[in-house]
């Protein structure tokens, strides 16, 4: 009887120590299941955060690309729009010569620079901004809708004094030529009366006009001072044309890339910064949770006794 409880208590002290090295391995196991289980959703995470980055990226790109479209657009219609109208210039400067045209802002718009084409321009350009911006962002731009050139300021009040100052000098210079060129065809016809030639010889050398082919000579005639002052004309309101186009051009593209680039970072990145995060506040919850319930967690699963 004692050899068989002893018996019993020998094979109840080894079970017990079984029991006890399972529930430790148990433990350990689950353990390094628990931290398997950290890397992967730490893995998760990552990978979560770096799709998100790359969506961000890429949206980023698309937006970038779509202001540059519409930045070439706005550039390239306003220089379309000039290149055409370009060919008034020469038609108006010779106008101005010959004083049928005045220089001020009305003539200028109306022979030069059609005010009602470039606000059309201006129109349809802000309407398909306008649905862009719709489409990507579901609203509309006050700031967009805003654009208008004042024309009356882009073309500078100083250009009619200078066209002005011009005319007078070369009016002034075609009055000196005019009169040069008079006296030197008098002195020449006076010349041929001293030489006592025949009555037709003198006629004939009389048409040479020999002091209309010297001016010609030094490019002092009527005729040529009145080409350059047009050309002159020509230029100078050429440079209106291209300051206009290029006042109206930087504007233009300012306010486009500015609406464009603001409501991205209001609506898209704000969304993608707001996703990311809740991902990170929702990982440093769920560590805070883990932290806290692991040990209860393991003791339980071990049914290991407080």
């Amino acid at each position: 009887m004692e050899n068989m409880s002893a018996l019993i208590r020998q094979e109840d002290l080894s079970f017990s120590s079984k029991t006890k090295m399972i529930t430790v391995k148990s433990i350990d196991s689950m353990a390094v299941d628990i931290v398997d289980i950290r890397k992967m959703y730490r893995n998760n995470k990552e990978m979560l955060m770096v799709s998100l980055e790359r969506k961000r990226a890429k949206k980023e790109a698309e937006v970038v690309t779509i202001v540059e479209n519409y930045l070439n657009l706005i550039t390239k219609s306003l220089k379309n729009l000039f290149e055409k109208n370009k060919i008034n210039i020469a038609s108006y400067a010779a106008e101005v010569v010959n004083r049928n045209k005045k220089v001020d802002h009305k003539e200028i718009f109306q022979q030069v620079l059609p005010r009602t084409e470039l606000e059309q321009l201006q129109m349809d350009i802000k309407h398909e901004i306008q649905q862009e911006i719709h489409t990507l962002f579901g609203v509309k731009s006050l700031e967009i809708a805003g654009i208008k050139s004042n024309l009356d300021e882009l073309v500078p009040h100083q250009h009619k004094k200078d066209i002005d100052i011009l005319l007078s000098e070369y009016r002034k210079a075609v009055f000196v030529a005019e009169h040069m060129t008079t006296v030197a065809n008098k002195l020449w016809d006076q010349c041929l009366d001293t030489f006592k030639l025949p009555p037709m010889a003198t006629k004939v050398a009389k048409k040479f006009e020999l002091g209309s082919i010297f001016m010609r000579t030094v490019n002092c005639r009527p005729k040529d001072q009145l080409l350059s002052c047009r050309r002159e004309i020509e230029k100078h309101l050429t440079g209106v044309m291209i300051n206009v186009e290029n006042q109206m051009n930087q504007d233009m593209r300012n306010t486009t890339a500015k609406v464009f680039y603001e409501l991205y970072d209001q609506t898209i990145a704000r969304c993608f910064e707001k996703r990311l995060a809740l991902l990170v506040a929702k990982d440093n919850k769920k560590g805070v949770v883990i932290r806290e319930k692991t040990p209860l967690h393991l003791l339980k699963q071990a049914n290991v006794s407080l």
